[in-house]
């Protein structure tokens, strides 16, 4: 199993092994790097992840796919710190940088979509949203096979993340008038 579809798969603890050994081998493979900081902020390493990402973003070839991961990545770090008005102009910028560098039928390209879709979720930026995710639906739609069952489990996965999310909101609305306040 490669690198990626042990990340894809959900187990980023394995993907991080395989991208240390494919670095022992290769200091310079970038697209091991990547996977290694992927690896770590899927586990919420952020502090391990930072400085890797850093060094890896000084030697990225602009406008090449490992860039369109990097601004991502970057993105995602700025998430977790609560700054969503830092990150997400990163995420769309790494969904451009992806477009070109790889086509719009890349599964990187999905990867980068849903990440901004994910991220747009609390935010009140719903009709690019949508765009992001109509676009990576679509793309894994027309791959087909395997590719379309995965379209609709996320469609159905961002379907309850929008209802809890709306759900939730509503609670926090209400919440200080049922106590009073």
């Amino acid at each position: 199993m490669c690198i990626r579809d042990r990340l894809d798969a959900r187990d980023p603890a394995a993907a991080e092994a395989s991208a240390r050994q494919a670095l022992a081998l290769d200091a310079a493979d970038l697209d091991a790097d990547v996977l290694l900081v992927r690896s770590l902020i899927a586990r919420h390493r952020h502090a391990d992840a930072a400085p890797r990402l850093a060094a890896l973003e000084a030697r990225v070839p602009a406008g090449s796919l490992s860039a369109a991961w990097t601004q991502s990545l970057r993105g995602r770090l700025l998430l977790a710190e609560n700054r969503r008005a830092e990150a997400l102009p990163l995420l769309r910028r790494a969904v451009s940088t992806a477009l070109s560098a790889a086509g719009p039928q890349s599964l990187d390209l999905v990867a980068l979509r849903l990440a901004a879709a994910e991220a747009l979720l609390g935010s009140d930026q719903r009709r690019e949203l949508q765009a992001q995710l109509d676009a990576a639906l679509a793309t894994l739609e027309r791959l087909g096979g395997a590719h379309a069952v995965r379209a609709a489990v996320i469609e159905a996965r961002m379907a309850t993340a929008r209802y809890t999310g709306y759900f939730l909101s509503l609670i926090h609305i209400s919440e200080p008038t049922r106590l009073g306040m």
